[in-house]
């Protein structure tokens, strides 16, 4: 119900723009809700990882087109910084995870035993997942790309 709602509250903001772009516009939107579904069904957490950051993609080109800022180019660059940086520290602890349990699995890693992680890797472990999922959030005064 999300889409269909994004789509009319830009309507006043896309109607001066030629059809193509508007389609454009419309397009980018269904992909970035494909990936956020795919991402968020996914049995996989290698695939999560794939398409939560494939969503990257239609909203940098959504910021860099459509942004209303004369920035918004150096909001775009930013944001492709911010993000790129982020998700290292979750694929780390992604590997780190299938290290230590040997699999990706949602399925199978609700069965493994608790892994023993020292306090410092557990923590590491952790950090590494918020910073990735802090970054796609926007936080007014922790992003410079808003």
């Amino acid at each position: 119900w999300l889409l269909p709602l994004m789509i009319l509250a830009s309507q006043n903001h896309t109607s001066s723009e030629p059809i193509n772009r508007q389609r454009m516009y419309i397009t980018l939107l269904t992909s970035l809700q494909i990936f956020l579904i795919l991402a968020f069904s996914a049995t996989e957490v290698i695939m999560f990882y794939i398409m939560f950051e494939a969503t990257l993609i239609p909203t940098l080109i959504i910021i860099t087109r459509w942004g209303n800022q004369t920035e918004r180019l150096n909001a775009g660059t930013y944001f492709l910084f911010y993000t790129l940086a982020g998700s290292l520290p979750l694929l780390v602890a992604l590997l780190l995870l299938q290290n230590n349990s040997g699999t990706l699995s949602l399925l199978t890693l609700q069965y493994t035993p608790s892994t023993q992680l020292s306090s410092f890797a557990d923590k590491l472990w952790w950090a590494g997942c918020l910073l990735a999922f802090l970054v796609k959030m926007p936080l007014y005064g922790a992003h410079l790309w808003l």
